[in-house]
């Protein structure tokens, strides 16, 4: 894009007429009379920043990457087209000993394609050696200035200043769409500089005269309600530090100071000013605007009096609920370092933490006054920590004043550039050698990005690098913390479902910023606080996420379930500690159908479990309460990992890495994660406390990818491995791979969809964790998930169905399996039943290996005397018919000995459990 700003006559007509030199000191004025054409790049402070939707109390950006110089400005609502408006550029030369040589303006001006934050200035400038000054937006203070008065450097700026004051109200007119608006004065020097026989380019850094104050209360304060604001000891009048690049605070001696500030107050107490936030707290932001002024010096009541100040007004309600109207409360500009300078291109957030009394009565009384009925923070954000040494026309840039590691060590880059032609030097001071390196250095470079290098620490120290370009040295002080500036605690994963999430943030007594900065498929749309801290307190920090739970295709282009990492950087304010990075995993999930086993690949992407399965009418009718809901609708529900075979329980290197629940009511999810590794857990859905908390459970099978059950070789439709087995065969080695608990699956008392676990252990012997409950009721199999119980009597409907295919809603296999009928073992085609197996049979054409796995009691285990599994038909004396292979325990081997038919049914009786092999359906 290209802007061009035209001249106008009358201004070319000025040039002109200013042309001559009329320097103080005609040896200075080394000025050829030959005219080259310069090309002045010109940028302006933190415009590069995008401009983002405005979402808290100060229009403070959300989201996006800042520019290299790190925040954004901080003067209207940034990076917008406002923020960066250039209306006007004036060009003023002064020779090496700050005589006035002549004035310049600009045959265009033109935005840098692409940069929001570049002009192009075009301008003839004589041949010469001598000091460029870009003022921006001063037009109508910078011409009617009378060069044969003002005829020096300091002479110039001071005539500028003085007549740069606010405008009416007592306030900079921030309204671009109001009369009287003028953008911000920006101005910039390129220090001394030649202009040679050619064309030269120079860049310029500009820098914004006006400060911002933005006032507001925290959520937590509900007794107050904000109605003025006044501004005492404000200084009305703007100046120019000589500092470059101009990031940093330089206010001369002799300029408008706190010397010559007004009283006040400047006041702010017209309505249509405030807005409302979200928690109906009142706030001002964008409004309150002035110019630079020193901390006061002194102590006692003098300093108070002469001090910058706030005197903040609105009503106070009592603890009793009795309302006082009108209130004031006196607020200094402070932060734990003392009384704080009044910085351009400022901003300072007032943040009112509590109100604790009524105040005074009228906005002087609290000017005066030492109560302290408000507490407040006081979050100052600066320009990077530039640092810049001078020699004549030489000058070294550092962007680093100091760099800060704490326990964790780090590497932060160093810029340093330099126009000396003897090139930079760095050199780390001896002392702090041991612990203290430099990367990336090229001596004699003379630009160059450098690494500051510090290795993990469990004390406190401080040294020193020293960067010496010619006659010109800076010494950047180094220190290291034994803790951690910053820590987070975080959930494993946040759900996609466009609500408002949060971790949690302990800075200590550091104030952060928070940053966006990296985003995969803009999974988050928002995060809702960038900047706390300095409060001592964990706080939290929300953010909004995507709403899109299972399917999120507008947002990453495909309709595979999202599961990645959002980074957020946090920036300590004050520039004493290193960034701290937290990922966030933001996921979405694959939508499982109605089953009470699920079978998942370990590290798969996550799966949505929907707990409409507890009202099924079937679950409803057996518990004895048709129509009545076990989840009703809108009822906030919970999910817990009732087992785990992973003794890491919920974890990312376990089974299971984490559970969550989504929505109310019966048209709500849970969100399982998986973890690393194979295993088997169970997940329930809770309603309440107590021991019938648990409304329904799943098992979760997790497999490795290259493990999945399955049918044996389209030989069978039988699976080939017992329910919850993680192999196939059994070595009997110390291949953990293929021990017994990883072959035998899991044990089931006939008609109950919940596991038991197998045991590594041969004969008989105690059961650790399973006990006996004589409570044989449905509603105690389904809330006693982890409990055999020893006189259970199932009802015939739970796996039968008169012997048919059907798979009932208590059948415990996963979604596409079920129970088989009991003459699936001897159908065609029959087989052959291989007996020289190690503990155990098998048959190709029945599914393969099954292990002597006994059964589980109330009492004891009997594993490796027997082998069985259940089938779905009911007998009325034992509750279950299982498949039985006879067995016997001989010594240290296993011999079998089998019926003369393929199979036999056994009738066994239902409390027991034994393994379960499921059929295709």
């Amino acid at each position: 894009m290209k802007t061009t700003i035209k001249i106008l006559s009358a201004a070319v007509a000025l040039l002109v007429g200013q042309s001559s030199c009329v320097s103080t000191n005609d040896n200075d004025c080394t000025v050829s009379a030959q005219e080259r054409n310069i090309s002045l790049t010109i940028r302006i402070p933190g415009a590069a920043t995008p401009f983002l939707t405005r979402n808290d109390a100060q229009g403070s950006r959300v989201s996006g990457t800042p520019d290299s110089r790190g925040a954004a400005s901080r003067a209207i609502v940034e990076g917008s087209p406002d923020d960066t408006a250039v209306e006007s550029v004036d060009i003023v030369l002064f020779d090496q000993g700050g005589g006035y040589i002549r004035q310049a303006l600009p045959s265009e001006i033109n935005q840098v394609a692409g940069s929001a934050d570049r002009r192009e200035v075009r301008v003839r400038l004589p041949a010469g050696v001598y000091e460029i000054m870009v003022f921006a937006n001063s037009a109508a203070r910078v011409h009617p200035i009378d060069p044969s008065v003002a005829n020096t450097r300091e002479k110039f700026i001071r005539a500028v200043v003085e007549d740069m004051h606010t405008h009416a109200g007592n306030k900079w007119n921030a309204d671009p769409s109001s009369p009287g608006y003028a953008p911000f004065p920006m101005w910039g020097t390129s220090g001394v500089q030649t202009v040679g026989q050619s064309s030269s380019n120079f860049t310029i850094e500009l820098m914004r005269m006006i400060a911002k104050i933005n006032v507001r209360q925290a959520d937590t304060v509900g007794n107050f309600t904000l109605a003025s604001v006044r501004l005492y000891n404000y200084n009305r009048y703007g100046q120019i530090g000589r500092t470059t690049p101009l990031h940093t605070v330089d206010i001369p001696s002799g300029s408008a100071h706190a010397g010559n500030l007004t009283f006040g107050p400047a006041t702010y107490t017209d309505p249509g000013l405030f807005s409302t936030d979200p928690s109906g707290h009142k706030y001002i932001a964008d409004e309150i605007f002035l110019f630079e002024a020193v901390r006061c010096a002194g102590t006692g009541e003098a300093q108070l009096n002469a001090a910058t100040a706030l005197v903040v007004g609105g009503s106070y309600t009592d603890p009793y609920g009795t309302i006082f109207a009108d209130c004031y409360y006196r607020v200094d500009l402070q932060d734990a370092s003392g009384f704080l300078d009044v910085e351009r291109n400022g901003r300072y957030d007032l943040r009112i933490t509590s109100v604790d009394g009524p105040g005074s009565d009228t906005p002087d009384k609290a000017f005066y006054s030492r109560r302290n009925d408000m507490s407040c923070t006081i979050d100052r954000w600066d320009e990077d920590d530039v640092a810049t040494v001078l020699d004549g026309d030489k000058q070294l840039s550092l962007s680093r004043r100091q760099v800060a590691f704490d326990r964790d060590g780090g590497s932060p880059a160093m810029s340093i550039t330099t126009t000396d032609y003897r090139g930079i030097v760095v050199e780390v001071d001896p002392a702090s050698a041991s612990w203290l390196t430099v990367g990336n250095y090229t001596p004699g470079a003379l630009n160059q990005t450098i690494t500051v290098m510090a290795a993990a620490s469990t004390v406190d120290r401080s040294g020193y690098i020293t960067v010496t370009s010619g006659n010109m040295r800076y010494k950047v002080a180094v220190t290291q913390r034994k803790d951690t500036w910053i820590t987070f605690d975080k959930r494993y994963a946040y759900p996609l479902d466009g609500s408002v999430n949060n971790f949690t943030v302990n800075s200590g007594q550091y104030g952060w910023t928070a940053t966006v900065t990296a985003n995969p498929g803009g999974a988050m749309r928002s995060l809702l606080n960038i900047e706390g801290g300095r409060t001592g307190a964990a706080e939290s920090c929300r953010f909004l996420t995507y709403d899109d739970l299972s399917n999120i295709i507008s947002s990453v282009g495909n309709t595979i379930p999202f599961k990645n990492t959002v980074t957020v950087t946090f920036s300590d304010r004050q520039g004493v500690c290193p960034d701290k990075t937290i990922d966030l995993m933001l996921v979405s999930g694959v939508k499982a159908v109605p089953s009470n086993c699920y079978v998942v690949q370990h590290s798969a992407n996550p799966l949505l479990i929907p707990v409409s399965r507890a009202n099924d009418p079937t679950i409803l009718a057996l518990l004895g309460q048709s129509g009545t809901a076990q989840i009703a609708p809108g009822v906030q529900f919970g999910a817990e990992l009732l087992a785990s075979d992973n003794p890491l329980g919920l974890s990312p290197t376990s089974c299971i890495a984490d559970i969550q629940t989504i929505g109310t009511g019966d048209s709500g999810w849970i969100l399982v994660m998986m973890g690393s590794v194979e295993g088997n857990a169970i997940v329930g859905v809770t309603v309440g406390s107590g021991a019938n908390r648990v409304k329904w459970s799943w098992h979760l099978w997790i497999c490795a990818p290259n493990n999945i059950p399955g049918p044996l070789n389209g030989n069978s439709s039988l699976m080939d491995r017992n329910l919850g087995a993680h192999a196939t065969s059994w070595t009997n080695t110390p291949d953990v791979n293929t021990r017994g608990d990883k072959v035998m699956g899991l044990y089931y008392q006939w008609g109950r969809k919940d596991p038991f676990p197998n045991t590594l252990n041969w004969g008989a012997g105690s059961m650790s964790g399973i006990f006996g409950n004589n409570n044989n009721t449905i509603a105690v199999s389904i809330s006693q998930t982890n409990n055999l119980i020893s006189n259970w009597r199932a009802a015939g409907n739970l796996w039968d169905n008169g012997g048919s295919d059907y798979k009932t809603v208590f059948d415990p296999c996963p979604a596409g399996w079920r129970i088989p009928r009991q003459d699936i073992f001897r159908g065609t085609p029959t087989g052959v039943w291989d007996r020289s197996s190690v503990y155990g049979v098998s048959n190709d054409y029945k599914g393969g290996y099954y292990p002597a796995t006994g059964n589980r009691n109330a009492a004891s285990f009997f594993i490796g005397k027997d082998l069985r599994v259940w089938t779905n038909v009911y007998n009325n004396d034992y509750s279950g018919w299982g498949g039985y292979q006879g067995s016997q325990f001989s010594g240290t081997s296993h011999q079998w000995r089998f019926p003369t038919v393929d199979y036999s049914r056994s009738d066994f009786d239902g409390s027991n459990a034994v393994p379960v092999r499921c059929v295709k359906i």
